[in-house]
């Protein structure tokens, strides 16, 4: 039915199919393909789901659920347009088309299809446009949440460009975009409100009628043209000399579009039938400028657009390759101070890169270089320190000697006697520092069954006399049993330390120092307790350090260095041995180990 023109206002949409097009009025839904044997139309009343919901009406819901619509009245469409296009006769069904023809219905087939590429194109539209920038974006370490999203945004452009250059270049979305101008002279019509006629169409194109841009023309079943639309054109009673109009009189549509740089030209003829007889061709001809001009400020926006986009991530390259620069300078720069000696000196760990990782670790290890150069330099000066006293006694009393013309032969063989301890002891401080240069090395001999009793009584027969001199009684026990994963001379230097000690430091004469060795479970522990003077508590976390001595004045008197619990310690951490401490004033001191035992296979 005609329609006044301006009558009314359409809301009528489209969509460019595969050989045809979809409109989409207020209430119904009309598609038009194009086939070999003609025109095939479909009209459908639209459903709306809000009308069953009305809770999907509400304004968020309502867009997500006409989204999703039109994407499913899309897909269907398309796929009942491919289902008229020309298919290769050669080409044969694969195995799983094959499967689902025989076994699926075949409208659950088409309803399964289309929910599948429904959710793929979401999914798809997702990844490319969500998830695949944000990750992207990540890679970038960014500092900041602005920098971040800057670069978040500069990959998203990037990544719509190279999607939208990767579909222009697809043949079947180039084939469905020629179609594209049939929706829009449908809904042209429309709005001058005509009725959607040849007739009607042409009067819409009178425009380019005039300027010569556009054509139709329509001949007989030989070839000769019938009507024009060009003004002050002589083809009518000649022979329409086209390569598309030939095909159309075989009885098939044919079309040709190109590109000269200047505007669009598209050529498309279809056959005219009559009684399944081809009584003749429409023939169409489009000189399109304006989608050139349209095209053209595109290529020219998108240019402007790769220069902006190019000087942007090139600002982006400049203040990231900055940044890491800084960093990484920062990072030479407290190595240089660290290797100057500034163990004290720390990089910028801020930030969560991997650079920032590496100036975590590098801090790190400064702090044990600061630890490892701290106890050097401790060490280094105790040991000065002890090694000097010896020395200093062992020079003053020889000069005592050297200048005393007469002196007795008592006094004399006393100060040979107090050489000879001097002498002695210093001996023994450079044992002890060899024995701790030996353990810190980290060669140590590979751990063996060492049965405990015999080293146990052998260091009993060599400390009674010394505990003789000193009033206090040695004793030993051990199981036959205790065997115990060491070495023996380690064995034997922690009992010898442990019961030597301990007879160093007896409060009375009728003092005791006791050595057993039991086996528990898989482990052997091995006990030293005496009834001495005891350690104050504040002292017990250092009494395993080097050169730490409880009371230094009677460390001296009784020859102590303050390295043989360190020994112990040491002997233990080598052989990993467990070491423990009871002490009360004047009470007593009880050491434990617990060594692995042969049976625990533990080294």
């Amino acid at each position: 039915m005609e329609k006044k023109k301006g009558a009314f206002r359409t809301s009528i949409g489209g969509q460019a199919l595969i050989e045809g097009i979809l409109m989409r009025g207020p209430e119904k839904d009309a598609i038009v393909v194009r086939s070999p044997e003609g025109l095939v139309t479909k009209v459908t009343q639209r459903k709306f789901v809000k009308a069953n919901y009305p809770i999907l009406g509400v304004p968020i819901l309502r867009g997500a659920v006409t989204f999703i619509g039109s994407m499913i009245t899309g897909v269907k469409a398309l796929m009942f347009s491919a289902d008229y296009f020309p298919e290769d006769e050669d080409a044969k069904p694969d195995k799983l088309e094959e499967w689902l023809n025989k076994h699926v219905p075949a409208e659950k087939l088409q309803s399964l299809l289309v929910g599948f590429s429904v959710v793929l194109s979401i999914g798809l539209m997702l990844v490319l446009f969500m998830l695949l920038p944000t990750f992207l974006a990540g890679l970038f370490h960014a500092t900041t949440p602005a920098l971040h999203n800057l670069i978040e945004g500069v990959v998203k452009i990037l990544v719509l460009l190279a999607y939208m250059i990767l579909c222009s270049r697809q043949k079947d979305v180039y084939r469905v975009f020629c179609y594209h101008g049939a929706e829009h002279k449908t809904i042209f019509c429309y709005e001058k409100g005509l009725e959607l006629t040849v007739e009607n169409v042409q009067a819409a194109l009178e425009g380019l009628d005039e300027s010569g841009a556009a054509r139709i023309m329509v001949t007989n079943s030989a070839g000769l043209v019938l009507y024009d639309t060009r003004q002050g054109s002589n083809a009518v009673g000649e022979y329409a000399l086209y390569s598309v109009v030939a095909v159309a009189l075989r009885g098939q549509d044919a079309s040709y579009c190109s590109y000269d740089g200047t505007a669009f030209l598209s050529r498309v003829a279809t056959p005219v039938v009559y009684h399944n007889q081809i009584v003749g061709a429409v023939y169409a001809y489009d000189y399109d400028t304006e989608q050139s001009e349209l095209l053209e400020a595109f290529r020219h926006n998108l240019l402007i657009i790769s220069l902006l986009i190019a000087l942007l991530v090139a600002g982006l390259s400049i203040v990231l390759s900055q940044m890491l620069t800084r960093q990484i300078s920062g990072l030479l720069q407290a190595i240089r101070k660290v290797r100057e000696g500034a163990y004290s000196h720390r990089a910028d760990a801020s930030g969560t890169d991997e650079i920032a990782q590496i100036a975590a670790e590098f801090n790190s290890l400064t702090d044990r270089l600061q630890t490892t150069e701290n106890a050097r330099r401790r060490f280094v000066s105790d040991a000065s320190h002890e090694l000097k006293t010896p020395l200093a006694g062992i020079r003053l009393l020889t000069d005592s000697i050297l200048q005393t013309d007469h002196m007795d032969e008592a006094t004399t063989k006393e100060f040979v006697t107090d050489i000879g301890r001097e002498a002695e002891r210093l001996s023994r401080i450079t044992e002890n520092l060899l024995r701790l240069t030996r353990l810190d090395s980290g060669v140590v001999q590979q751990p063996y069954p060492v049965a405990v009793r015999p080293v146990l009584e052998r260091v009993e027969r060599m400390l009674t006399m010394v505990a003789q001199e000193k009033g206090v009684t040695v004793s030993g026990a051990a199981d036959e049993d205790a065997v115990a994963l060491a070495t023996d001379d380690d064995v034997h230097q922690i009992l010898y330390n442990l019961m030597e000690n301990a007879i160093k430091y007896s409060a009375a004469e009728d003092g005791f120092v006791r050595a057993e060795a039991h086996v528990d479970g898989d482990r052997v522990v091995l006990t030293v307790s005496d009834n001495g003077i005891g350690i104050p508590n504040e002292d017990l976390p250092h009494i395993f350090d080097r050169f730490y001595r409880v009371d230094k004045m009677r460390s001296r008197e009784v020859g102590g260095t303050g390295l043989g619990l360190s020994i112990v310690k040491h002997g233990a951490q080598v052989h990993h041995a467990q070491i423990a401490m009871q002490s009360a004033l004047g009470e007593g001191t009880t050491i434990t180990l617990t060594f692995p035992a042969q049976s625990s296979g533990k080294k």
